[in-house]
């Protein structure tokens, strides 16, 4: 039955865990026996034809199940409580997962908490509903805590990240001094509580497993075991280079081969292709922050069946919508699913490919723009007041968003409305370093990785 098969899958996953956790470990070992730089590991791992052979046994084993079980989770839309630990890109730094994992979410990495879970399962999370949390308005703290590794940390002003945080666009400098400081004190208390519930802290990745980083197909199954294992508490959102096309020519397909060889490495980039299709498109925290790899998707005149036609249709079609005919590929056998497959085809690109709109790039009048000179034909750019609208209508506070490197690993945008953040350092050989966030029921905190 299908829980069996659970079981099964559950045990395969902390096996695939317990395997790379000790290859990881083994490969740092080694690099710093022989001498080359410790930090960050230079991100490969260090593999002999034996246990590369053993890991293609673990990966086709996982993927070979994980269609079915990712189909019962919620699609496209996962609705999330707080508190969460938010990653953006990792692009194939292993490094930065490990890192992030041990700072921000350590229970997951407790081999006898997993063993656990992997034997019962994950229990769901305990709750109270958004609707009974108390409503402040979500402040973005304005100081960054700087990770230094072995749980050491320090706070710095957001004065020192002019990269990032700019003041016309720090929401919070526009409140009074004494009620932001009122505000931030009551935020930091909550957020504490929260932390003292640390176990049970949710985790949501923003996509961008793969490509262009040093151990692609490493760090997709461990994200992909972690989900196996926590399933209610642990979230993975697709990115652009979540589809075939693009981790075809930007070094997944290659980590495929070079790591299995041609026959086997085709077969592993074609499974895990083929699991990405079950992944999300986006999230909401406590109903206040939205959350896609990329960003918020252009309105248009798409109605349910069954609904009053409505001016705009972009929640009802991620809430409600029927999307097994895009996820299958299946022809639409009239004018309405038609309309709804071109409709679900447009919320896709711009949920994984959009950006915030730069002040050269000109908008329309619901504030969307051109963006095809930076990512290609078909894709698009938004403003303040695509933000403000969508916003208005759905009642969000926050954007939360990835797929652009940043300096400091994070950026504040639009008046404090669009937060970005990057989790991966050294990004195609550049000096940025990488951040993650923690959204609670009232606060958002940023914490940076410090440089080496």
């Amino acid at each position: 039955g299908a829980s069996g098969m659970d079981a099964q899958l559950r045990q395969k996953a902390e096996q695939a865990l317990r395997f790379l956790d000790h290859k990881w470990r083994f490969s740092c070992g080694q690099r710093r026996a022989s001498g080359s730089p410790s930090h960050p590991c230079n991100g490969s791992f260090l593999w002999n034809p034996t246990d590369a052979q053993h890991f293609f046994g673990i990966v086709m084993s996982l993927c070979s199940r994980l269609p079915e079980a990712l189909e019962r989770q919620p699609f496209p839309l996962v609705k999330i409580t707080s508190p969460v630990v938010v990653l953006g890109d990792l692009h194939g730094s292993f490094d930065d997962l490990f890192f992030f994992l041990a700072e921000m979410a350590p229970q997951l990495l407790e081999p006898g908490r997993r063993q656990q879970v992997s034997l019962t399962g994950d229990p769901p999370r305990s709750t109270a509903t958004s609707k009974d949390r108390p409503r402040d308005p979500l402040t973005i703290v304005s100081h960054v805590k700087v990770l230094e590794g072995n749980g050491k940390q320090r706070c710095d002003a957001f004065a020192s990240f002019v990269d990032s945080v700019t003041p016309s666009n720090n929401a919070l400098l526009h409140q009074q001094p004494d009620q932001r400081l009122q505000l931030q004190r009551k935020a930091l208390t909550q957020a504490a509580r929260d932390k003292d519930e640390k176990s049970n802290n949710s985790l949501l990745f923003l996509g961008d497993y793969v490509d262009r980083g040093p151990a692609s197909v490493e760090v997709i199954v461990y994200v992909l075991a972690l989900k196996i294992l926590y399933p209610n508490r642990v979230h993975l959102l697709r990115g652009n280079h979540e589809t075939a096309p693009v981790n075809r020519q930007y070094g997944f397909y290659e980590s495929c081969v070079e790591l299995f060889g041609d026959r086997c490495g085709v077969d592993v980039w074609n499974s895990i292709n083929e699991v990405f299709v079950y992944l999300p498109l986006a999230a909401t925290i406590d109903d206040r922050v939205f959350c896609a790899h990329a960003g918020i998707p252009r309105k248009g005149n798409y109605t349910p069946r069954g609904d009053p036609p409505t001016a705009d249709d972009r929640l009802a079609l991620l809430e409600r919508a029927d999307w097994s005919l895009l996820k299958k590929g299946i022809e639409p056998a009239d004018d309405h699913e038609m309309h709804m497959v071109t409709r679900q085809r447009e919320l896709f690109h711009d949920l994984i490919w959009a950006d915030p709109a730069e002040t050269h790039q000109a908008l329309d009048e619901e504030g969307f723009g051109d963006n095809s000179s930076k990512r290609g034909p078909g894709t698009f750019c938004y403003g303040c007041r695509a933000i403000g609208n969508f916003f208005s209508t759905f009642k969000f506070e926050l954007l939360l968003r990835a797929h652009e490197p940043k300096a400091s690993g994070f950026q504040v945008q639009k008046a404090g409305r669009v937060l970005t953040v990057f989790s991966s350092s050294q990004y195609c050989g550049d000096d940025n370093t990488a951040a993650g966030i923690v959204v609670s029921s009232n606060s958002v905190e940023i914490y940076a990785r410090a440089k080496a």
